[in-house]
């Protein structure tokens, strides 16, 4: 055989090769799904039906991968702003999937609900700052989140609600609004699940600033800081105030009680509606669905973020 001739038989092997792949591929890309704002979770799927919704998109592909099909599925999202209640988990059911926006289309995923800034009531102005109060139940929100321990050895978990002004992330009302306090004298340590007392008791201990004698009339209010040791934080709910005795009694223990005895054991009071007083901090009513904050500039963008998970898991 000569060699021209081997070079034509090259030519139809790769030829065929690459017919092939080609064709695999387009089997391949046949198993998409599209979502659209305009979508219905009950259509097919196809770009002239598309789907709602993120998580009805990986059902489907779930529904119609194969054995016989394990490469590439992708999900093409068309153009719009896509907001998520809860998160989406995948798994090894999942594998090879493409989540991408369609051709150039942009495409926004959200975990918060968008509040009008004309639905805001403001109660009072003082020193240039203003304070405002928006009933969150009223304009779709739910979930209003729900406050948890956080700290040193804590089991992580989901986030509570939070709110965003002007595209800024506010905090909790506290006080002090920055730095903590020392420790008062330790009354009761309380119990010590480091050292196997699991009998879920709380501390005990005195506070100086008669300030925080408003405490008590506080629907739900929470302590943070260093109660014993410099490196393990913590944050505990406030079960009572004895203002006549000026203690605090927390609902429950930290991992290694509580101390008053060196300079790193500080803490600061959080969730507290009386404290309400700067720029850059809010307050939610749980009962009452209430969301109340201080602002300082014109309100342009207000939303409040209601997605306790990560998007996608």
């Amino acid at each position: 055989m000569t060699q021209h001739h081997n070079y034509l038989r090259f030519i139809r092997i790769a030829f065929v090769y690459c017919l092939l792949s080609l064709i695999t591929v387009a089997a391949y890309a046949q198993l998409e799904v599209f979502v659209s704002m305009n979508g219905d979770d009950k259509s097919t799927g196809s770009m002239d039906r598309p789907v709602a919704s993120l998580e009805r998109a990986i059902e489907l592909l779930r529904e119609r991968r194969t054995t016989d099909h394990e490469g590439m599925a992708i999900i093409q999202v068309r153009e719009g702003t896509y907001a998520f209640v809860h998160g989406i988990s995948l798994d090894s059911k999942d594998n090879n999937t493409l989540i991408q926006a369609y051709g150039k289309e942009s495409v926004t995923f959200k975990g918060s609900v968008d509040l009008a800034p004309t639905a805001l009531n403001k109660l009072r102005e003082s020193d240039g700052i203003s304070y405002y109060e928006i009933n969150l139940l009223q304009h779709g929100v739910r979930d209003l989140g729900k406050l948890r321990n956080v700290g040193f050895s804590r089991a992580s978990g989901n986030a509570a609600g939070e709110l965003f002004v002007n595209g800024t992330a506010f905090h909790l009302a506290r006080w002090p609004n920055q730095g903590m306090v020392a420790m008062g004298k330790v009354i009761d340590a309380g119990s010590i699940p480091r050292n196997k007392d699991l009998s879920h008791r709380g501390g005990v201990f005195r506070y100086k600033d008669s300030r925080i004698d408003r405490w008590a009339q506080e629907d739900d209010p929470w302590v943070a800081g260093y109660f014993k040791w410099g490196y393990a934080d913590d944050m505990v709910r406030v079960k009572s105030i004895d203002r006549e005795k000026r203690t605090i009694t927390t609902l429950e223990p930290t991992l290694y009680g509580f101390d008053y005895k060196k300079k790193y054991r500080q803490w600061y009071g959080v969730n507290l509606l009386v404290e309400l007083d700067t720029v850059g901090e809010f307050y939610v009513d749980r009962k009452l669905g209430t969301l109340s904050f201080a602002q300082d500039k014109p309100i342009t963008k207000l939303s409040y973020s209601v997605l306790e998970e990560p998007f996608l898991v």
